[in-house]
C-alpha cells in the first residue's frame, strides 16, 4: 500500500501542475508553489509554537497532553506536505495545519493514539492520583519491576 501511494501522489501532482501551467503559465504557477511554500512555512511555525505552548501548560496542570500530541503530529505531516511541490498535497498540509480542520482531525488521530499509549502514575504531583510518598520505593498501577532477557 505504501508503495502505491508514492507511486501515484507524484503522478497526480504533475499532472495537476502540468494542467495548471497549461491555463496560468509556467511562472505563475512556480510562483504559487513558492508562495504556498512560504505561507505554510509560517503556518507552520505559529501553529507549532501554539501547540507547543498549550502542551506545556497542560503538562504543568499535570495531564497528559493527547490532544496536544495528536494536533503536534497533523502540524508535523502538515508542514512536510506543504513542503512537498505540488496543489493536492498542498491542499491537504493546508488542511492539517488550519486550526478548524486540524482539530476535527485531531479528534480522529487522538482515538487511534489514546489505547495506544501506556499511562504511568510516577509519582505526586505530575498526574493524577496518589503516588508514593517520598523514600518510597514501592510503584504504583500496572507496573512491575524486573528484569528480562531476550531470547532469539
Amino acid at each position: 500500500m505504501p508503495f502505491l501511494l508514492f507511486l501515484t501522489v507524484p503522478i497526480i501532482e504533475v499532472a495537476i501542475l502540468v494542467q495548471v501551467g497549461g491555463v496560468i503559465g509556467f511562472w505563475a504557477t512556480l510562483g504559487l508553489v513558492v508562495l504556498t511554500a512560504v505561507i505554510g512555512a509560517q503556518l507552520l511555525k505559529s501553529q507549532g509554537r501554539a501547540l507547543l505552548m498549550a502542551a506545556q501548560g497542560r503538562l504543568e496542570q499535570g495531564q497528559l497532553p493527547l490532544s496536544e500530541l495528536a494536533q503536534g503530529l497533523l502540524v508535523a505531516i502538515g508542514g512536510a506536505l506543504l513542503l512537498t511541490p505540488g496543489f493536492a498535497t498542498d491542499a491537504f498540509g493546508f488542511a492539517c495545519l488550519l486550526p478548524g480542520t486540524r482539530l476535527a482531525m485531531g479528534r480522529a488521530v487522538q482515538r487511534w493514539l489514546e489505547p495506544r499509549l501506556v499511562r504511568v502514575n510516577p509519582g505526586p504531583g505530575f498526574g493524577p492520583g496518589p503516588g508514593p510518598g517520598p523514600g518510597s520505593n514501592s510503584q504504583t498501577g500496572d507496573v512491575i519491576d524486573g528484569e528480562f532477557r531476550r531470547d532469539d
